[in-house]
């Protein structure tokens, strides 16, 4: 008897800590906002273009007052030509940084938004979950070429990939409408671009690996954490299955469940008989909204690998001598 429960309560451990192994990981969150400071900003310059620069800070100062953790990390990157210095600030020390904010001024010099981008990436902390923010009025017009840009943000993909480091580039005005910044953004996963002065935005977190067993629940819970205390329910809500799994499975039905404990679930069923499944299959799930309805709000990441396991629940006896 002793042998079985040992055996047993073995068994029990094994399947605790492989499940530990996928148990969402609380990370702590960073934002890294780079600030355009040339004289554009205010209207002035050799380009007609409105003064948004108060409106631009407004808006900043909103966004750190609505980060729901206190422990966040807020880095600074203002530029012009150059890269005019690095602050760095945790916000439970809001004061502080709504100060920073305000005392931002506009400075000589043309855009080099090369530079400010390798700043801002050299700050990212990879035990961390990460938001980039390039906030311009602009294009890049001094410095290393525009081309090295668009192949900067070209190589986000693979920086990025199966890690926490989200991007957005924000078009403060149609003047940072760049038809290279464009294509290397929409060719490009887990960098977004916002046409907005507002930068107050809503994310949704999410792990990136999900593993479920299909006989035990045809229902795949998918938690999220929401980083801003003003969001609100998504419009639009659809998941499409893709990979491996759409060949053996289709989605029934996804239940929002956002508001209430901060959940999607996702229902399965299979499209061929279960004995001509594969005990394992792996794919992604993309999720799919309304964007012009939920222009600020993003699902980190929007495309979740999952696993579905196909294992019926196996008995070992042992008798004892």
């Amino acid at each position: 008897m002793r042998k079985i429960m040992k055996f047993i309560f073995g068994c029990i451990l094994c399947f605790l800590s492989l499940n530990s192994i996928y148990a969402q990981v609380k990370l702590k969150e960073k934002r890294i906002y780079l600030v355009d400071l040339t004289a554009s900003m205010e209207g002035k310059g050799s380009v007609d273009t409105p003064n948004i620069f108060q409106e631009v800070k407004q808006s900043l100062v909103n966004t750190i007052n609505n980060i729901k953790s206190d422990d966040t990390e807020v880095t600074f990157i203002p530029f012009t030509n150059k890269v005019h210095g690095i602050s760095n600030f945790i916000i439970k020390d809001k004061s502080e940084i709504v100060d920073y904010i305000n005392n931002l001024e506009i400075k000589k010099g043309d855009t080099n938004i090369v530079d400010a981008w390798k700043a801002g990436v050299a700050q990212i902390d990879t035990t961390k979950v990460n938001y980039f923010f390039m906030l311009t009025d602009g294009l890049h017009n001094t410095g290393p070429d525009k081309e090295v840009l668009f192949n900067d943000i070209s190589k986000w993909s693979n920086f990025s990939k199966n890690k926490y480091f989200f991007a957005f580039y924000v078009m403060l005005t149609e003047h940072a409408n760049e038809v290279g910044i464009a294509q290397a953004i929409n060719s490009s996963s887990q960098i977004w671009m916002i046409k907005s002065m507002d930068v107050n935005v809503s994310f949704l977190m999410s792990k990136n690996f999900y593993r479920m067993n299909i006989i035990k629940d045809n229902a795949l819970p998918l938690t999220f954490d929401i980083s801003n205390k003003k969001f609100k329910n998504i419009v639009g809500l659809n998941i499409v299955a893709e990979g491996e799994i759409e060949s053996y499975y289709r989605i029934i039905k996804v239940e929002n469940h956002l508001n209430e404990g901060e959940k999607i679930k996702v229902f399965f069923e299979e499209k061929v008989e279960r004995k001509n499944i594969p005990l394992s299959v792996s794919g992604s799930l993309h999720i799919n909204y309304n964007k012009e309805l939920n222009p600020l709000l993003f699902f980190t990441p929007d495309m979740i690998n999952i696993q579905i396991d196909n294992v019926g629940i196996r008995s070992m006896y042992f008798k004892a001598k």
